[in-house]
C-alpha cells in the first residue's frame, strides 16, 4: 500500500507498546509453574531419551491451571510516546537534585532519578485508565511503598522512554536497535 504523506499523517496514531507486570505475584505460584515447565520439557524430549516421551496431558493441565492463577495478577500497561514539548516540559518538572554545585549520583541522566519514572509512566500510560488514588497505589510516594516493585517500574519506563525518545526499530530494517537508558533510582 503506497499512502501519500498526507494520509499517513491523517491514519497515525502515537508510538505504543503494552508492558505486563505482575502486581502482588504469588511466587510459590511462579515456582510452580516453572517446575511444570520444566516437567512438561522432559516429556517431551523424543522416546529415544532417557527422560522422554511421558504422558503430557496432565502436566499441560496443571501448566494451564497455574497460568491461569498468574494471570489473576497480571496487569497491562499500554503505553504511548510523549511529543517532544510534552517530554521536555515532563523533565524541566524533574530537574537532577542538586546538593550546591554537584549533581545527585543518581540524577547523572539528566532528571530526578527518584520522580521522573513514575512521571513519565503516568504521562504515557493509554490504559488502564487510571485515577490519582490508583496512581498512588501503583507509585507511593517517599513515605508510602506502591505496589510496582523498583523493577517493574524501570522496565515501564525504559519502554515509555523508548517510544518517546529513542528511534523506533523495525526488525531486519537499516535503523539500528533502540538503547534502554538507566533509571537508576536510590
Amino acid at each position: 500500500m503506497n499512502l501519500s504523506a498526507k494520509e499517513r499523517i491523517r491514519r497515525a496514531g502515537p508510538t505504543t507498546k503494552t508492558v505486563r507486570v505482575w502486581l502482588g505475584a504469588d511466587l510459590d505460584l511462579l515456582e510452580q509453574y516453572e517446575a511444570a515447565q520444566r516437567e512438561l520439557e522432559e516429556a517431551q524430549k523424543p522416546a529415544t531419551s532417557l527422560a522422554g516421551n511421558g504422558p503430557t496431558g496432565n502436566i499441560q493441565a496443571r501448566l494451564d491451571a497455574l497460568r491461569a492463577q498468574l494471570d489473576e495478577y497480571a496487569m497491562d500497561f499500554r503505553l504511548r510516546g510523549l511529543a517532544d514539548g510534552r517530554f521536555r516540559r515532563l523533565l524541566e518538572e524533574h530537574k537532577p537534585r542538586r546538593a550546591g554545585d554537584e549533581i545527585h549520583p543518581h540524577d547523572n541522566r539528566g532528571w530526578n532519578a527518584a520522580t521522573f519514572p513514575g512521571a513519565l509512566v503516568k504521562a504515557s500510560t493509554v490504559s488502564p485508565e487510571l485515577d490519582e488514588d490508583d496512581w498512588f497505589a501503583l507509585l507511593g510516594d517517599e513515605d508510602t511503598d506502591g505496589l510496582l516493585t523498583s523493577t517493574q517500574l524501570d522496565e515501564l519506563a525504559a519502554a515509555a522512554y523508548r517510544l518517546s525518545r529513542v528511534e523506533v526499530d523495525i526488525p531486519f530494517s537499516p535503523a539500528g536497535s533502540p538503547t534502554n537508558p538507566s533509571f537508576g533510582r536510590e
